[in-house]
């Protein structure tokens, strides 16, 4: 199973104490025969040594910039050959994180098939810039471009 690491994302913290919710675009490519199933998806973010707790997969939505189209979070198969992709929606409370610049590591990790372990499928890093921490500090949920060739901490 191959996922992109995502072009945007929205995310927000209301201090340690608050929530935690980031939604990304994602995008799972099976590249085997056989269909697989993700029975589940987690998130965790690190930044400077500090680990938050792991984000829930909790909705869907079918627009980043809207809250609208919200579906509760459930399995999903990727057919042989083939690829899903939908905005997954993770949060936390207490999510014990605060964002910083200029960047911080994503860990999406899933239970596929019938395991009940947790399997790492991508790891990458969300731009965090300084001129971003004030709104994904702010408890407002805003969308942000994750190309870093855009942002100039």
């Amino acid at each position: 199973m191959i996922i992109g690491s995502p072009r945007s994302f929205a995310a927000t913290c209301q201090g340690e104490v608050g929530d935690l919710i980031v939604q990304l675009p994602l995008v799972f490519y099976n590249t085997g025969a056989t269909a697989q199933i993700v029975q589940n998806l987690r998130l965790t973010l690190e930044q400077e040594e500090k680990k938050s707790f792991s984000l829930y997969f909790n909705n869907t939505l079918s627009n980043l910039a809207s809250n609208e189209n919200r579906e509760w979070a459930r399995q999903f198969a990727v057919e042989g050959r083939k690829s899903y992709s939908s905005i997954f929606v993770f949060q936390r409370e207490p999510g014990k994180f605060v964002f910083k610049p200029p960047k911080c590591t994503a860990i999406l990790e899933a239970k596929l098939n019938e395991k009940d372990k947790w399997e790492t499928l991508l790891t990458f890093t969300m731009q965090t810039p300084k001129s971003a921490i004030g709104p994904l500090n702010s408890g407002q949920l805003i969308a942000h471009d994750n190309d870093p060739d855009r942002w100039v901490s």
